[in-house]
């Protein structure tokens, strides 16, 4: 049944505009009868004089276009009278409602993209109906194997649930995966449910935009954060580039303490690229280590502390995972003559490090 609140209004704009009643647009109530919690009122009906309509039809449904105050005085559920040309109004507004909410059902198509700083994704299938991605990471076999993905969702509407399927790759099927919306932290989503070489992540999304990862990511965006946190106690500088991207390294110290009575302790991480989890590792050391908690007091004063946060910049950046390289991952190029730049910068400054004599602990997340 068509409520008053849908159709009503439609068909008192369609008797305006072809003369029926030639009534003000204000005349129209903006919704009756009123709105009852849970129970939708039937359409209110007008009873017909028998002088001016002859006989009674029985069981009819279709209701006259009258004033407010008329339907309010008429009885729920009685009998309507039908006015010339009323059946093909109502019809008409029985289709066009019935299109209203055929459009509000249609599913609007899912965007995904991975063009941003540490992007990944290669889409196998999206099922618009459904709202099922289904997703593998990136190939990028000069860069490493396929293990890490982010990719982000527009075209969403608020409060659906997304289903988003990954695999074949094992690597890249942890039991939770993370999502997040703007302006929001990374959530980790329900266990996923496996299904052979493949893992189903379910997200209720409340937003248009949402961003998913194997893990929460850490790349450049991040890295800008670090050097915003300068202070007299933490600062930056560059330890080189790779590939043209800059490799930052970070340096916690108490400035009130000669340089002469501080051991050095140096901290890196993401050697592996795909491993973001050691960044946010670095980072959540470096808090502690700026807090006002008496044992970091204590510890800056006794150390000073080197961090870098990305090492391998440029596989990072790309989305890559750093597995399986040539000529051989990172963390296997520590030697007299390291073939990879991060390597190569890392070892030049923690050789000078060593030569103060005073280094202490090396630290790889």
């Amino acid at each position: 049944m068509i409520s008053w609140t849908a159709s009503e209004r439609f068909l008192l704009r369609l008797e305006e505009l072809f003369g029926g009643l030639n009534r003000p647009a204000d005349a129209c109530p903006a919704a009756w009868p009123p709105a009852q919690a849970g129970n939708l009122q039937p359409v209110p009906t007008v009873h017909r004089s028998e002088e001016a309509a002859g006989p009674r039809r029985e069981n009819s449904r279709t209701a006259e276009v009258g004033t407010s105050s008329q339907r309010r005085g008429v009885p729920v559920g009685s009998e309507v009278r039908v006015k010339p040309g009323g059946r093909v109004l109502l019809a008409t507004a029985a289709l066009i409602a019935g299109l209203s909410a055929a459009r509000a059902q249609e599913r609007l198509p899912l965007i995904v993209s991975a063009e941003f700083p540490g992007g990944s994704v290669a889409v196998r299938d999206l099922d618009r109906q459904r709202r099922v991605l289904r997703i593998s990471p990136a190939e990028r076999l000069e860069t490493g194997a396929a293990a890490w993905w982010y990719f982000r969702v527009e075209g969403i509407t608020p409060g659906e649930t997304l289903t988003v399927e990954v695999g074949p790759h094992p690597i890249a099927t942890p039991d939770r995966a993370f999502y997040r919306l703007e302006s929001t932290e990374w959530t980790a989503t329900e266990p996923g449910e496996r299904r052979g070489d493949f893992i189903l992540y379910r997200v209720r999304v409340n937003a248009r935009t949402a961003w998913f990862a194997c893990a929460p990511p850490f790349a450049s965006p991040q890295t800008m954060e670090w050097i915003r946190r300068r202070s007299s106690h933490f600062s930056w500088f560059e330890l080189g580039k790779s590939g043209g991207r800059a490799i930052y390294a970070f340096h916690l110290r108490d400035p009130e303490v000669s340089e002469a009575q501080r051991a050095i302790v140096w901290v890196q991480a993401r050697q592996q690229a795909w491993a973001a989890g050691s960044s946010w590792v670095c980072e959540g050391l470096r808090d502690w280590l700026l807090s006002e908690d008496v044992r970091a007091a204590e510890l800056r004063r006794r150390a000073e502390f080197y961090f870098v946060p990305v090492l391998d910049v440029d596989r990072v950046e790309r989305g890559a995972s750093g597995l399986g390289i040539s000529p051989h991952d990172l963390d296997h190029d520590w030697s007299e003559r390291p073939a990879l730049a991060p390597v190569r910068l890392a070892q030049q400054r923690l050789e000078r490090l060593i030569a103060t004599g005073r280094l202490r602990v090396m630290l790889d997340l």
